[in-house]
Formats: C-alpha cells, sequence, structure tokens
C-alpha cells in the first residue's frame, strides 16, 4: 500500500492518495470564523426584529440582547452541525485526496485526532448523527427561538444535552 508525508499521527499512518492541505492553519481558522461571524450576525439582526410570533408588529417588545445572543449561537450551530459536519459525513473517504477548503479545514482539525484522516468508524458515525440530527435541530431550534413557538423550549433542552 503506497504512503504518502503527511503530518498526522502515527507516523506510519497510511493515507493512499494523500495531498497536503492548499491552504495554512490559519486561514482554515479564519474561514470558519469568518462563516460563524455572519452566521451569529444574522441571528442576531433577524433576532431584533420584534418579540413577537409575526416578528416586529407593533407593541411588541424587541428581545433582549441575551435572547438575541441565543438566536445567533443556534444559528451557529446548525452552521457547524449542517456545513462542516455534514461535509466529513459525505466525504470523509475523500478527504486525504481533497484540496477544497473545508477538506483543509477537516485536515487541521486531524492533526489533532487523526480518525478523521482515516475514516474510524466511531468518528464518521458520530459526525454522522451530529450532522443530520443536530444540524437541522438546531435550525428548527433557532426557528422556534425567532417565532417564540410553545416547542422553543423542548427544542433548546435536547440540542443543548445532546
Amino acid at each position: 500500500m503506497e504512503t504518502s508525508a503527511h503530518p498526522y499521527w502515527p507516523r506510519a499512518l497510511a493515507l493512499p492518495g494523500y495531498v497536503a492541505g492548499a491552504r495554512p492553519g490559519w486561514q482554515c481558522a479564519g474561514a470558519v470564523a469568518a462563516a460563524a461571524a455572519a452566521l451569529f450576525a444574522l441571528g442576531w439582526a433577524l433576532g431584533g426584529t420584534g418579540g413577537g410570533a409575526k416578528g416586529g408588529a407593533k407593541g411588541v417588545a424587541k428581545r433582549s440582547p441575551a435572547r438575541r445572543l441565543v438566536l445567533g449561537w443556534f444559528l451557529v450551530c446548525a452552521g457547524i452541525h449542517g456545513v462542516l459536519e455534514g461535509y466529513f459525513s459525505l466525504r470523509h473517504r475523500e478527504l486525504p485526496a481533497d484540496t477544497g477548503l473545508l477538506a483543509d479545514v477537516w485536515k487541521e482539525y486531524a492533526k489533532a485526532d487523526s480518525r478523521y484522516m482515516t475514516s474510524d468508524d466511531f468518528t464518521v458515525a458520530m459526525e454522522t448523527v451530529t450532522a443530520w440530527a443536530w444540524g437541522p435541530l438546531s435550525f428548527l431550534t433557532f426557528l422556534a427561538l425567532l417565532r417564540q413557538h410553545p416547542a422553543r423550549y423542548i427544542l433548546q433542552l435536547v440540542v443543548s444535552l445532546g
């Protein structure tokens, strides 16, 4: 089996077709931080449209900064679980040879946990459950909080404890 030089432990780890990341770690971290900041800002902005079920209705008090922070947080969670972990769930086998931005993010992350580069069964299973259950649940929680739906508390509890 062909092996190539890589930064992962153990050093003898076989990663056929491995291609080094095209971006340095700071660019990967910056891209994730920028996306998270954009999602958080969107959640914050949408949270300022009013606290009523119809959002922004006259006579309805605006949401507190704490409630707007929670809205931003759940939108960021939806993005992380849905996009980052969803990408890993779908592309984990091709990850060593992939050179896209999200692949580079995962290659950087795998420097701390090489199971992400080897398609470890448990890691893939957990990331898949997280991506396809917690991603949509985080977004549903965001929507429920935004619309003040009665299910918002149970959704928030389930996602927060999951």
